[in-house]
């Protein structure tokens, strides 16, 4: 074998690794920058196509290596874009809005409800009162999920649609008697739920906090 044969196929064996390696950064780049590219289905797609063509496999107009050395690479890119795309396209048709009842207002901090779709999720809802600051458990019950029920409406449901009730509570002494009030909100069929028993809430002396989401039904 002449030197001009080992360099010639020397070279071809370096190209090769060369387009191998920047296939690979093709689809790093493809997981790091999903954001830019969420933008249309149309722009992945012409930024990496997966193609194949006898004994070619074409992962980008640059690039054009042979199957058996790249198909598990071009598989992953496109699986990839796919991937991007969808999600895309999830986010173009499901957008987030901000749910705000009379009488309350969004913090730094947090908002009173988010819709997402046909669910609300209601943020956490205390039931202490300034004017009523020896509230029983009930009180503050039934005060937290009358809060609730306003962040629901507000998106255009009822407490009849609710899903999921997590409750905080500070003592399990107050367990049944969170228990009695809540019922009243629930009579029939009520939703699922957790009940957490927590060292203290944010608000000094408060008992019980109440997160719940619901199902927003069709007009």
């Amino acid at each position: 074998m002449s030197s001009g044969t080992v360099t010639r196929d020397k070279l071809r064996e370096v190209g090769r690794n060369s387009e191998v390696g920047r296939l690979d950064a093709l689809a790093q780049s493809l997981a790091r920058s999903a954001a830019p590219f969420a933008q249309t289905t149309l722009s992945l797609t012409g930024i990496a196509r997966a193609t194949q063509s006898g004994q070619v496999c074409s992962c980008s107009p640059h690039l054009s290596l042979s199957l058996p050395e790249v198909t598990m690479r071009c598989s992953v890119a496109f699986a990839l874009c796919f991937l991007v795309a969808t999600s895309a396209a999830a986010q173009a048709t499901t957008p987030r809005t901000p749910v705000i009842p009379e009488g309350q207002r969004a913090s730094a901090t947090l908002t009173p409800g988010i819709r997402v779709g046909d669910i609300v999720y209601a943020s956490g809802q205390l039931g202490t009162s300034r004017e009523n600051p020896n509230a029983t458990i009930q009180d503050e019950t039934r005060r937290a999920l009358e809060n609730t029920k306003r962040v629901f409406e507000a998106a255009g449901t009822t407490m009849a649609q609710t899903i999921k009730c997590t409750v905080f509570l500070v003592s399990t002494a107050d367990f049944s008697g969170m228990n009695e009030a809540y019922r009243e909100f629930f009579p029939d069929s009520p939703p699922a739920r957790s009940t957490v028993v927590i060292a203290a809430l944010v608000v000094p002396n408060a008992k019980v906090e109440i997160e719940c989401m619901a199902a927003i039904p069709p007009k």
